[in-house]
């Protein structure tokens, strides 16, 4: 609720530490997730961050975390229905599948292709808090984390005209 009430869509700049969205109240996907995690963090649940990268389209990264064994996600983003999900999705996959549906690229085609698990922060030792290099530097690592396929050029193509969807 904060994010989507106090904190503004700002496509602009990347390199946000938390303490920078905190301050200026503007973040993108990617700081709105991180400023998610330490939200979550600070309140005792276990959260982490995943990208979901569409053919076309822009990347989005969604905080993810657990409660009662159920995946659920907490996004920023300029589209309503690429912001959270509860948590009831009994995998990452299923969470990352449950956006699918807003990803139609102009050519009528869904076009989401992949996510990565969700990325260990402990390595960056809640640097990405304050410091904007830090964030730069996962941004980095986040892009070339393995990505898991799901959608492959042989796969069925799922359609919506133009006309109907547009």
């Amino acid at each position: 609720n904060f994010i989507d009430t106090r904190i503004a869509y700002d496509p602009y700049r990347e390199d946000r530490s938390v303490e920078d969205v905190i301050i200026d109240k503007k973040a993108e996907c990617y700081n709105g997730a991180l400023f998610a995690v330490a939200c979550l963090l600070n309140q005792g649940y276990e959260a982490s961050i995943i990208e979901i990268l569409a053919r076309e389209d822009e990347e989005h990264i969604l905080c993810v975390y657990q409660i009662n064994g159920k995946w659920g996600s907490i996004a920023q983003s300029k589209y309503l229905g690429l912001k959270g999900r509860n948590p009831m999705y009994a995998s990452i996959r299923d969470l990352v599948v449950s956006y699918m549906e807003f990803y139609m690229a102009w050519d009528g085609l869904y076009s989401l292709t992949s996510y990565t698990n969700p990325v260990p922060l402990s390595k960056y030792k809640l640097k990405w808090l304050n410091d904007s290099r830090v964030v730069i530097r996962m941004a980095k690592d986040i892009r070339k984390s393995k990505h898991i396929v799901l959608v492959r050029d042989n796969d069925p193509k799922y359609y919506a005209s133009p006309e109907r969807y547009w």
